[in-house]
C-alpha cells in the first residue's frame, strides 16, 4: 500500500473523530476527548491476510492480532470494519469505505448504547471509540464470481485497542 493512502486512511479517521470533539455531529452528542490514531503496520498485514481471502465476512478475533517478540500478541483485542465496494483498480476509493461506515452513526443511539432495530452501527462506533489510537487497513480487488458480476474491492480496517465493548459508550460525553 502507498505511502499516500496509508496516510489518507489515517488522516480520514482523525478527521471524522475531531468533528465529534468538535461538536454533536447528527444526532451524536460531542465527545470531550478523542486520541489521534496512527498507522500500524502489523494491524495492515493482518488486514491485507484477510482482505487478500476475498471473504466478505470477519475473521477470528486472534487472527487480527499480530505478534511481537518471542511470539506475544501485542494487542489484547482487535476490531475490524469490512465494506465491499464495486471497484476497479482505477476507481478504488478507499474515503467512500470509511464514509459509509461513519454514516451508521444515524442508526447508532448514544443514551442506549444501541443500533437503530434492523440496522447496523458497529463500524460507526468502532470508528468512533475514544481509546482507540491504532490502525492498519488494506484492500484487495477482488475477481468477478457468480454473486459478483463485477470487479469488486474488499476494504479491511483493524483497531486496537479494539472497541464495540458491550455496556460501554465509545466516548464520554462533556
Amino acid at each position: 500500500m502507498s505511502s499516500e493512502t496509508k496516510v489518507a486512511f489515517v488522516n480520514g479517521h482523525n478527521q471524522l473523530r475531531a468533528a465529534l470533539v468538535d461538536g454533536p455531529v447528527n444526532d451524536q452528542p460531542r465527545a470531550t476527548s478523542m486520541q489521534q490514531m496512527v498507522w500500524d503496520e502489523g494491524l495492515a498485514a493482518t488486514a491485507q491476510k484477510k482482505a487478500d481471502t476475498c471473504d466478505f465476512a470477519h475473521d477470528n478475533s486472534a487472527d487480527r492480532i499480530p505478534v511481537g517478540g518471542a511470539g506475544k500478541p501485542i494487542y489484547e483485542w482487535i476490531g475490524q470494519n469490512l465494506e465491499l465496494l464495486g471497484s476497479s483498480d482505477s476507481n478504488f476509493n478507499i474515503s467512500k469505505a470509511m464514509d459509509d461506515w461513519w454514516a451508521e452513526n444515524l442508526d447508532y443511539n448514544f443514551q442506549t448504547s444501541s443500533c437503530t432495530n434492523g440496522k447496523m452501527c458497529g463500524h460507526y462506533t468502532q470508528m468512533a471509540w475514544a481509546s482507540t489510537t491504532n490502525l492498519g487497513c488494506a484492500h484487495k480487488i477482488c475477481p468477478e464470481t457468480s454473486d459478483m458480476p463485477m470487479p469488486w474491492a474488499l476494504v479491511v480496517c483493524n483497531y486496537a485497542p479494539g472497541g464495540n465493548i458491550v455496556g460501554v459508550k465509545p466516548y464520554q460525553i462533556p
